[in-house]
């Protein structure tokens, strides 16, 4: 019988904000609104066009590393 890794996966981030200072950047709400939006323009992207699939995600991540500056977040405090 197949094991679902669903279930053995869990994330847990108490432990980095105790040990490394960490915080997230966006919140559960905006987090779920990024990941929508994400996935509705993907929708629109033929299959084959790796290069637009590039782009929208990295335009995603650079949004989010603006928001880390906005905030004077950075990634790990060690």
């Amino acid at each position: 019988k197949a094991v679902h890794e669903a279930k053995l996966l869990n994330l847990v981030t108490d432990k980095a904000y105790h040990t490394l200072n960490w915080q997230p950047v966006w919140d559960f709400e905006r987090t779920i609104k990024e990941t929508v939006l994400w996935y509705r323009e993907a929708n629109q992207i033929s299959p084959g066009d790796s290069a637009k699939f590039q782009t929208l995600t990295r335009q995603q991540i650079e949004s989010y590393q603006a928001d880390i500056f906005k905030t004077n977040k950075t990634l790990i405090k060690i």
